[in-house]
Protein backbone atom coordinates (compact mmCIF):
# COMPACT_ATOMS: atom_id res chain seq x y z
CA UNK A 1 0.00 0.00 0.00
CA UNK A 2 1.34 3.43 -0.84
CA UNK A 3 0.42 6.62 0.97
CA UNK A 4 0.08 9.94 -0.78
CA UNK A 5 1.17 13.20 0.73
CA UNK A 6 -1.50 15.23 2.51
CA UNK A 7 -3.02 18.02 0.50
CA UNK A 8 -4.80 21.18 1.50
CA UNK A 9 -8.29 21.36 0.01
CA UNK A 10 -10.16 24.56 -0.64
CA UNK A 11 -13.55 24.31 -2.32
CA UNK A 12 -15.30 27.20 -3.98
CA UNK A 13 -18.62 27.56 -5.74
CA UNK A 14 -18.43 29.37 -9.06
CA UNK A 15 -21.10 30.68 -11.39
CA UNK A 16 -21.71 29.49 -14.95
CA UNK A 17 -19.92 32.46 -16.54
CA UNK A 18 -16.78 31.52 -14.59
CA UNK A 19 -17.15 27.90 -15.73
CA UNK A 20 -17.14 29.05 -19.35
CA UNK A 21 -14.06 31.23 -18.79
CA UNK A 22 -12.20 28.38 -17.11
CA UNK A 23 -13.04 25.98 -19.94
CA UNK A 24 -11.65 28.46 -22.43
CA UNK A 25 -8.44 29.18 -20.48
CA UNK A 26 -7.46 25.84 -18.94
CA UNK A 27 -6.27 24.16 -22.16
CA UNK A 28 -3.45 26.71 -22.32
CA UNK A 29 -2.07 25.86 -18.88
CA UNK A 30 -2.96 22.17 -18.35
CA UNK A 31 -2.81 18.87 -20.20
CA UNK A 32 -5.72 16.52 -20.87
CA UNK A 33 -5.88 13.76 -18.25
CA UNK A 34 -4.39 10.61 -19.77
CA UNK A 35 -7.27 8.59 -18.27
CA UNK A 36 -9.86 10.46 -20.33
CA UNK A 37 -11.51 7.89 -22.59
CA UNK A 38 -12.70 10.29 -25.29
CA UNK A 39 -9.95 12.86 -24.84
CA UNK A 40 -11.89 15.18 -22.56
CA UNK A 41 -13.63 13.29 -19.76
CA UNK A 42 -14.01 10.04 -17.88
CA UNK A 43 -16.68 8.49 -15.70
CA UNK A 44 -15.90 7.80 -12.05
CA UNK A 45 -18.09 5.50 -9.99
CA UNK A 46 -17.55 5.28 -6.25
CA UNK A 47 -19.14 3.10 -3.60
CA UNK A 48 -18.67 4.43 -0.05
CA UNK A 49 -18.98 2.25 3.03
CA UNK A 50 -20.51 3.13 6.39
CA UNK A 51 -21.59 1.13 9.44
CA UNK A 52 -25.12 0.35 10.64
CA UNK A 53 -25.17 3.53 12.74
CA UNK A 54 -24.20 5.79 9.80
CA UNK A 55 -21.01 6.81 11.62
CA UNK A 56 -19.34 8.32 8.53
CA UNK A 57 -22.44 10.28 7.54
CA UNK A 58 -23.01 11.58 11.06
CA UNK A 59 -19.38 12.67 11.44
CA UNK A 60 -19.61 14.58 8.16
CA UNK A 61 -22.92 16.23 9.11
CA UNK A 62 -21.60 17.14 12.58
CA UNK A 63 -18.41 18.72 11.22
CA UNK A 64 -16.00 16.26 12.80
CA UNK A 65 -12.55 17.29 11.54
CA UNK A 66 -10.72 13.99 12.00
CA UNK A 67 -12.51 11.17 10.23
CA UNK A 68 -11.95 8.32 7.79
CA UNK A 69 -13.94 6.48 5.15
CA UNK A 70 -13.51 3.60 2.74
CA UNK A 71 -14.57 3.48 -0.88
CA UNK A 72 -14.36 1.34 -3.98
CA UNK A 73 -13.72 3.29 -7.16
CA UNK A 74 -13.64 2.45 -10.86
CA UNK A 75 -13.19 4.52 -13.98
CA UNK A 76 -14.97 4.45 -17.36
CA UNK A 77 -17.02 1.36 -16.42
CA UNK A 78 -13.81 -0.71 -16.54
CA UNK A 79 -14.21 -3.57 -14.06
CA UNK A 80 -10.69 -4.94 -14.69
CA UNK A 81 -9.27 -2.31 -12.33
CA UNK A 82 -11.17 -1.39 -9.17
CA UNK A 83 -9.41 0.59 -6.48
CA UNK A 84 -10.02 0.29 -2.74
CA UNK A 85 -9.22 3.55 -0.97
CA UNK A 86 -9.11 4.58 2.65
CA UNK A 87 -9.58 8.33 2.92
CA UNK A 88 -8.42 9.97 6.13
CA UNK A 89 -9.23 13.57 6.92
CA UNK A 90 -7.16 15.21 9.63
CA UNK A 91 -8.07 18.82 10.46
CA UNK A 92 -7.72 20.53 7.04
CA UNK A 93 -5.64 17.89 5.24
CA UNK A 94 -7.06 14.96 3.31
CA UNK A 95 -4.91 11.86 2.89
CA UNK A 96 -5.69 9.01 0.55
CA UNK A 97 -4.19 5.55 1.00
CA UNK A 98 -4.40 3.38 -2.09
CA UNK A 99 -3.98 -0.37 -2.34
Amino acid sequence: MRESQGRHELKHYINYADVLQLRARLPYVTDIDENAADGCSYRVKSLYFDNYNDKVLNEKMNGVNEREKFRLRRYNDDTSFIRLEKRVKEIVFAIRRVS
